[in-house]
């Protein structure tokens, strides 16, 4: 039997306790973010994450091993709702590689921007071999990047192929690759759906079904490291794509080789 969502004026509540707390995350972007260390940035933007997480009443059951102080590092993970971005944030503070059009959500979008978050544009081929550039600039930096190399969400059920045409500079510096495998639960171990912001769903939508759900919990597996050195970023993808899917026991759409005509993942 399907959980009752939660009465209109909690959800109503709760909105508005998130639309509060955008509104914190934008004054910090503005106001502290231009003077702040590294360091800082990274502890703002963890407890942020971690904050916007406790009022969607999200419980996060973490499994593995995050390296404590590593830098210059890529995280890859399977793709099924927004919320990935910031359970994954608030374990480590990440540069995320995302759709251009996600800059133009109100609000949101400029918000991705002031942290870091680095766009894509999909529908421009030769824009990949620019954000290469910005990735490799990213890690030599010491900044940890991280993206969802499906290229789209799922609902979980599945792990979509991982193209690699973003993993060229983890192949060309040798950087530490960490899997990290996400998945929803039911109560009774089955996967829950409601997070899962797919098909024609707004983003209006699919934060309405989240705010609605009474609680959410969320596995997230951080896996050990994959060594790139030596490797093309074809093989980096399919190792981070096995590894994801051998920790969910789920099955992998789509197992064909990557070709020169795939598109981007974002």
């Amino acid at each position: 039997m399907p959980e009752m969502p939660l009465p209109r004026a909690i959800q109503y509540l709760r909105l508005l306790r998130i639309l509060l707390h955008l509104a914190r995350g934008l004054i910090t972007a503005a106001v502290l973010f231009p003077f702040a260390s590294t360091t800082l940035r990274d502890t703002l933007v963890r407890s942020w994450s971690h904050k916007l997480i406790r009022i969607l009443r999200v419980k996060i059951q973490l499994k593995g091993t995050l390296p404590a102080h590593a830098r210059g590092v890529v995280f890859v993970a399977n793709h099924i709702s927004w919320l990935d971005i910031w359970l994954i944030d608030s374990q480590r503070a990440c540069r995320f590689v995302a759709k251009s059009e996600v800059r133009a959500w109100p609000l949101i979008g400029w918000l991705a921007e002031k942290v870091g978050t680095l766009f894509i544009q999909r529908q421009r081929r030769h824009h990949t071999a620019i954000l290469n550039r910005q990735l490799a600039a990213a890690l030599a930096a010491g900044d940890c990047v991280a993206m969802f190399p499906e290229g789209t969400t799922s609902d979980g059920r599945q792990v979509r192929r991982f193209f690699g045409s973003l993993l060229q500079p983890a192949a060309e510096t040798g950087a530490p690759l960490i899997p990290v495998a996400i998945r929803y639960l039911k109560a009774d171990g089955g996967i829950d759906l409601t997070p899962a912001f797919i098909d024609d769903m707004t983003l209006i939508e699919s934060i309405m079904h989240v705010v609605g759900a009474r609680e959410i919990m969320a596995d997230l597996t951080f896996l050990p490291a994959i060594d790139t050195a030596g490797k093309t970023r074809r093989e980096i993808a399919h190792a981070a794509q096995e590894a994801i899917a051998a920790a969910l026991n789920l099955p992998v759409l789509g197992r064909q080789s990557e070709t020169e005509s795939d598109p981007p993942a974002a």
